[in-house]
């Protein structure tokens, strides 16, 4: 699909909500906040493609584990979808030690 009917993304982290303008929508065929998402006609999402959220917030996000909750809407001609899901992200304790250091 084009990015540009990427209309928003929501990311809730352990209660912290972050919009599109804190989010770095990236994808193999580049990489642009979410603000500038509505000009990206010539970008594409692939179905089979992975896709990663950047959230800008002074100090980062601390990486333990955490409930990750998701909504993204995406606007079509013929109306606005959106999807949504809540999952708990683990890490291993090897990486919660290599997010933890400065």
């Amino acid at each position: 699909m084009p990015l540009s009917v990427i209309d928003f993304i929501k990311v809730t982290v352990d209660g912290a909500t972050y919009s599109n303008e804190h989010i770095r929508f990236t994808v193999a065929s580049g990489s642009f906040m979410m603000d500038e998402m509505s000009t990206v006609a010539t970008k594409r999402w692939n179905f089979d493609e992975d896709a990663t959220l950047r959230i800008r917030k002074p100090g980062g996000l601390v990486y333990f584990d955490q409930q990750v909750d998701l909504t993204i809407g995406i606007r079509a001609p013929y109306g606005l979808f959106t999807g949504h899901d809540l999952k708990t992200l683990t890490m291993e304790p090897d990486m919660r030690l290599a997010a933890a250091a400065p």
